[in-house]
């Protein structure tokens, strides 16, 4: 078996819409974006894992990344690892959404599908000029640090069924939030280094957080992660340095962070100093065999009553007819709720169509025996990452999330009925657990009888309405 490794960047221009145009669209660049990955040949057809700065890919953005790169390597889209890191500060590529839109008189609110198709035709390219420089795969190091300060659980328990408080991202350096504890985290940054001999070829590190200090500034950043990154790989410049996101989906700096370049720096020193020590503690393997699993999560059953192509096909029905971006910009920097409601329909109707063509719900794992590679769908709470390691307690395993982001949050079933906007933000629903831990049973080869699920309260009839609203 041979591996080779790509890095493409991948920065949006200037001017074009951050964060789905939830944010301003960009004045600058602060830091570059990249997708980085590396290729395993040898033993099949090609396996490609690739990681990008960028916030999201849902539905057919997500579906198309896998099928570029698959065919230009010449494997199938399922052989195709793709996630995101989640940086607020980046785009979200959705082609279908933004299509729709364009429908409607809107153009480049979302994202701008060219520079999506030129950028994904350079990383697919990449991918299969880096085959010819491969090397042989010998061996593989794991390793893991605890990281200090930074992850802290967004959902505070109260006293009773609701949450006490939701803590964000950053909050205020005199909150009360501060002194609430870190809450359920999973404290450990995951290593894995790919060798050929003595050299190392590749480092995969992976934590579970949202990973912004700040952000809406208009400035594209790869935040914290990115600089920890970077300082990593000028300190071992013969290896490429990738950082891939964990279920953080319930996770934030928040207890630790008060939003400002300080606290990004301080972040990124830790998270760096986290890397070295989980490299400090590598420990060796011969790899014996590779290979890539898959498996779907039918979210299909999950969809409320309420959620339907006609209700959002009636929500983009009231647009103005003399609607365009600059009308719908104005709208969301004076903060009206219309703007939110339009960005939901066409998302909607995004997600029902990757239903109907049973295009959603993809999950894998590259699996090397003794180390496993799990990526899941969506911003996976936490739990799952932790899960995923009990169910598999002889194995070091890896977990990934933020794949095809079209879900939204993926909470666990108590999360709904307690607060928080996760709920309220997800197109799953109650159920969906053990549908998530039954998919990565079968994609880590165990068995999910010892598994516990928590449990929903039983939601009132409003509350099984479908509540969608995008906050971060």
């Amino acid at each position: 078996m041979d591996i080779s490794t790509f890095s493409v960047d991948v920065t949006p221009p200037v001017g074009m819409a951050l964060c789905g145009g939830l944010i301003k669209s960009a004045l600058g660049v602060r830091d570059p974006l990249f997708a980085r990955g590396f290729v395993i040949t040898g033993s099949g057809k090609p396996m490609v894992l690739v990681v990008f700065d960028w916030c999201e890919l849902r539905n057919d953005g997500y579906r198309r990344v896998g099928q570029m790169i698959a065919e230009s390597v010449g494997t199938t889209p399922d052989r195709v690892m793709v996630s995101t890191i989640h940086q607020h500060d980046t785009p979200i590529y959705d082609l279908y959404a933004e299509n729709l839109l364009h429908e409607y008189g809107i153009d480049g609110l979302f994202c701008d599908t060219d520079v999506f198709e030129e950028q994904i035709s350079r990383v697919a390219l990449a991918a299969k000029e880096a085959i010819n420089t491969a090397l042989p795969l010998t061996h593989i190091c794991t390793g893991q640090a605890k990281v200090e300060q930074i992850a802290s659980n967004r959902r505070i328990p109260g006293t009773g069924v609701k949450i006490k408080a939701w803590r964000g991202s950053a909050i205020a350096a005199n909150s009360d939030l501060k002194n609430d504890p870190e809450g359920l985290i999973d404290p450990y940054l995951k290593l894995i280094v790919f060798k050929s001999g003595d050299k190392s070829v590749a480092a995969l590190n992976c934590y579970a957080t949202h990973p912004m200090s700040y952000y809406g500034v208009r400035m594209v950043s790869a935040d914290f992660v990115g600089d920890a990154r970077a300082q990593l790989g000028m300190e071992h410049p013969e290896t490429l340095v990738i950082y891939a996101n964990g279920c953080g989906g319930n996770i934030a700096p928040g207890k630790y962070n008060v939003g400002n370049e300080e606290s990004r720096q301080a972040m990124a020193a830790r998270m760096t100093e986290a890397m070295r020590s989980a490299w400090a503690s590598l420990d060796s393997r011969p790899v014996e065999s590779v290979s890539v699993h898959s498996t779907k999560i039918d979210f299909r059953t999950l969809v409320p009553d309420n959620f339907t192509e006609e209700f959002f096909r009636s929500e983009l029905a009231t647009l103005p007819v003399d609607v365009d971006r600059e009308y719908m910009e104005n709208m969301r920097d004076n903060g009206t709720d219309d703007y939110m409601r339009y960005w939901n329909a066409a998302e909607g109707l995004s997600w029902l169509k990757s239903l109907e063509e049973d295009a959603a719900g993809m999950v894998s794992c590259l699996d090397f025996g003794s180390v496993k590679i799990a990526g899941l769908p969506g911003e996976s709470f936490v739990q799952y990452q932790l899960a995923a390691q009990k169910l598999r307690p002889d194995a070091f395993v890896l977990v990934t999330a933020y794949g095809d982001c079209a879900t939204g949050y993926i909470p666990v079933d108590c999360a709904w009925g307690e607060g928080g906007f996760e709920e309220t933000a997800s197109y799953a629903g109650p159920g969906v657990e053990m549908k998530m831990i039954n998919a990565l049973a079968e994609l880590l080869d165990a068995s999910p009888e010892n598994y516990v699920p928590t449990q929903a309260r039983e939601l009132t009839a409003e509350e099984k309405r479908w509540p969608y609203k995008n906050e971060f």
